[in-house]
């Protein structure tokens, strides 16, 4: 058998050696993902309110205790003597800090809901100025329609007037002519005030 040979053995060897530590490392089963489950389920019922920080803290005591053997068995280094010293103080901080996040929380909350209800009162203020401007703005056009109808109604009954020689029709046009001369002053009216009115509309409008 040459070098050659033993060499090639010697390498199919260590493929084979790593390969069965990769399959030797990989879990047969999820039992131990399923204890830790539970051990959180039990640590959860047995308190009616447990931060994530003391959950954590319980589950990595508790691996620790089954770790050495028992919790006569964890040995009391100066590092864990410094720790235990420490706790209270730690956990006074945790609180704080808990206490500033919760207290940014509320206050970015108030934040957007005094925002949100300033954007649904300019949403209802955008669309009642929109509602009264289409309104003023159709009045105005019924009111410039009128008045136009009735002034070249108007000028047909004039025009009719002075060239009839009929006594009777020349004083029935002059009757019906008062009247809606009468008609036109009274819309031109209503129409300057409906235009007074979109005015101070929009300047209210643009002071805001």
């Amino acid at each position: 058998m040459g070098l050659g040979t033993l060499a090639e053995q010697e390498t199919d060897c260590n493929l084979l050696r790593r390969f069965l530590q990769l399959v030797f490392a990989l879990p047969t089963s999820n039992a131990a993902v399923e204890r830790g489950f539970s051990q959180t389920k039990m640590f959860l019922e047995a308190r009616e309110s447990l931060s994530l920080q003391s959950l954590f803290g319980q589950r990595i005591t508790k691996e620790a205790i089954l770790y050495y053997g028992g919790s006569d068995k964890v040995p009391i280094t100066p590092a864990l003597l410094i720790k235990q010293n420490m706790a209270r103080q730690a956990y006074s901080v945790r609180l704080e800090s808990e206490r500033r996040e919760k207290a940014a929380k509320e206050i970015e909350r108030q934040a957007e809901k005094e925002a949100s209800r300033k954007r649904a009162i300019e949403e209802a203020e955008r669309a009642d100025f929109a509602s009264k401007k289409k309104k003023l703005e159709e009045e105005e056009k019924t009111l410039a329609n009128q008045i136009k109808y009735d002034e070249s109604v108007l000028e047909g009954i004039q025009d009719k007037a002075g060239k009839s020689i009929n006594l009777s029709e020349v004083k029935s046009a002059m009757s019906t002519a008062k009247v809606l001369r009468e008609s036109i002053k009274r819309k031109r009216s209503e129409l300057a005030s409906v235009t007074a009115k979109k005015v101070k509309l929009l300047e209210r409008k643009a002071a805001k």
